[in-house]
């Protein structure tokens, strides 16, 4: 089985409608051997210009936010495409719609904006690595492949950017990237704003060393929803025993550690209410003695009420004695006094956290919560701050 290399095409905003309608637009140029894919958000769009997956940028938008998106194509060097019959700073090319066949001409200017592999290796531009148009793998290996419960990935770690070579259904399934798009480039486009530093560095040193290693780390999908996996990769030799491809191995443990963590919080509410029930049963102990002495003194039940009450002042911030009638079901205080200590004895009590119930629930049974149980951004608010284009992932 052969997988062919496709440069990706996003088309950013609405587009004119010379340009016929959209489904038709995706039709000729994937026939024209792109791979495309249609970001109706700008802020979508920039997110994934910066994400490392895009080799062209198509704008049919104007205003304020194209004009970012296109600075952001810049900053990444993806070069841009404005469909317009006016001029637009920044860009690299502006087709007009004013000459025939304006789809032809847009896949002809996509073809020219589309890095090359000589152009890729002389100006170390990142993205799309010139690993040749095809990668083949037996038809009876990518049928076992496909079939697996988990995602697959074989990564070329001959070539300096280690580009994926090879991605299974589940991988495609789990991160919403087409095997078009993420094949021919580092799969640090996976990584975003949650993404820590400390696994990505164990699966470089471990690449470096050619030695295998696990991880747990949080990524995000092409719709920018962050999820946790656990990435386990594997060094594969030649016959003469070099390295030459790595096989990545993805598990999504999303639900699991939602789980983890939500058990984690539930055990320290606890320890919290086991600490503040300890804390006020010893209070209970110690007022046990200076009550009974009340008792014993008192002449008269005014002066056990006023005793016992003061006693009791000294150590909570108020205190009062009632009297219960069970016909009426009525309390009627009758002595109460005010603590006069400098610090309100309740501070040492502590307190005990309430889960929020009008969180949202998730289909695995917790709460959707953005930053208790995945310690992230929520995907609306992702960063556009992502690792250096040109740092590899290894």
């Amino acid at each position: 089985m052969s997988f062919v290399h496709k440069h990706h095409v996003l088309l950013a905003g609405p587009l004119p409608s010379a340009l016929t309608p959209a489904e038709e637009l995706h039709e000729r140029l994937r026939d024209a051997g792109l791979a495309v894919s249609h970001a109706d958000s700008l802020e979508d769009a920039g997110r994934h210009v910066s994400s490392d997956v895009v080799d062209v940028l198509v704008v049919g938008a104007r205003g304020d936010g194209a004009q970012q998106l296109i600075s952001v194509a810049g900053d990444n060097a993806v070069p841009c495409c404005a469909v317009s019959d006016e001029t637009v700073p920044g860009v690299d090319t502006t087709l007009s719609l004013s000459g025939p066949s304006p789809v032809a001409r847009l896949i002809g200017v996509v073809h020219e904006l589309t890095p090359r592999p000589d152009r890729g290796e002389e100006s170390g531009a990142p993205g799309r690595s010139p690993i040749g148009e095809r990668t083949s793998v037996p038809p009876s290996t990518a049928r076992v492949l496909d079939e697996a419960p988990v995602g697959i990935t074989v990564a070329d770690v001959t070539h300096p950017d280690q580009p994926l070579v090879y991605v299974n259904d589940k991988f495609v399934e789990q991160t919403g990237y087409d095997r078009e798009i993420a094949i021919g480039r580092n799969c640090r486009f996976l990584q975003g704003p949650a993404t820590e530093e400390e696994p990505v560095t164990r699966m470089r040193e471990a690449i470096d060393a050619e030695e295998p290693v696990r991880v747990e780390l949080r990524n995000y999908d092409w719709d920018g929803n962050m999820f946790w996996q656990e990435v386990s990769l594997a060094p594969i030799r030649n016959d003469a025993g070099a390295v030459t491809h790595y096989a990545g191995f993805q598990n999504d443990i999303t639900q699991r550690k939602r789980a983890e963590q939500a058990a984690e919080r539930h055990r320290t509410a606890l320890a919290e209410e086991r600490e503040t029930l300890r804390t006020l049963l010893d209070r209970l102990d110690g007022l046990v003695e200076p009550v009974t002495g009340a008792v014993v003194e008192a002449g008269s039940r005014t002066a056990l009420g006023e005793s016992a009450c003061a006693r009791l002042g000294a150590t909570y911030a108020a205190a009062w004695l009632a009297t219960y009638d069970p016909a009426s079901e009525r309390i009627d205080p009758e002595w109460s006094t005010v603590s006069t200590l400098d610090a309100d004895p309740a501070d040492s009590l502590g307190s005990v956290s309430i889960p929020d119930n009008d969180a949202q629930a998730t289909p695995d049974g917790g709460t959707a919560l953005d930053s208790g149980v995945d310690g992230a951004e929520p995907p609306n608010r992702r960063s556009s701050r992502r690792r250096s284009r040109n740092e590899p992932w290894r």
